[in-house]
C-alpha cells in the first residue's frame, strides 16, 4: 500500500464482519480497443462471505513489448 490513506481504509475493511478475504494489489492483464496490451492494477480487492468481490482503485498500466 502507498499511503497512510490505504493502509487505515484496509486495516477499516478488513475489520468488517462480512469481509471474507482482502487482497492487494491484484493484477488483471487485458486488452484494450486498439487490442494494445494492458494490465489493471487493482489496489484492494475485498471479497464478501456472500460472493460479492469489490475492487478499489482500478488504475490502467500499458504492458512492456
Amino acid at each position: 500500500m502507498d499511503s497512510c490513506i490505504e493502509t487505515l481504509t484496509s486495516i477499516l475493511a478488513e475489520a468488517g464482519h462480512d469481509v471474507a478475504s482482502l487482497n492487494t494489489q491484484i493484477r488483471l492483464p487485458r486488452r484494450d480497443f486498439g487490442d494494445a496490451r494492458r494490465v489493471h492494477v487493482l489496489d484492494r480487492v475485498q471479497t464478501l462471505r456472500s460472493g460479492v468481490r469489490i475492487h478499489e482503485a482500478v488504475t490502467p498500466e500499458a504492458l512492456p513489448e
